[in-house]
């Protein structure tokens, strides 16, 4: 995975008028997937897939998870902060991110590339 940063938080100096709009005036969730697979009492299973172009919108990470990439692909992601960065995955990548020594934080995520990008995550309760 290649993560490039193409704005930095603090900054909106790189943000679209419309980007600026979406993130102001929608809602804002904690629905980090597209469909829930699975749910306990310990654990949220979410898929995502993103055909080119497409994007999912704006929704804040509360909680510990990971994500694991099933295709290879890319990415955009606008933050709350102000801080854009692209992402180049390789089938098979995975993050984890622990929530109690980041915090919280409200996202988007676009494919801009020319294949189809798909995801699992995975919530920790």
């Amino acid at each position: 995975m290649i993560i490039k940063e193409i704005n930095p938080a603090g900054s909106f100096k790189n943000w679209s008028k419309n980007k600026l709009n979406i993130l102001y005036n929608t809602s804002i969730d904690d629905t980090v997937g597209e469909i829930l697979l699975f749910e306990n009492e310990e654990i949220k299973v979410w898929s995502i897939t993103l055909n080119p172009k497409e994007r999912l919108p704006f929704h804040e990470h509360t909680m510990n998870y990971n994500w694991t990439c099933l295709t290879s692909g890319r990415s955009i992601s606008y933050y709350k902060t102000g801080k854009i960065i692209e992402t180049i995955y390789q089938k098979g990548d995975i993050l984890f991110y622990d929530h109690s020594e980041n915090g919280s934080f409200i996202h988007d995520i676009e494919n801009n590339g020319t294949s189809i990008l798909k995801f699992i995550t995975v919530e920790y309760k």
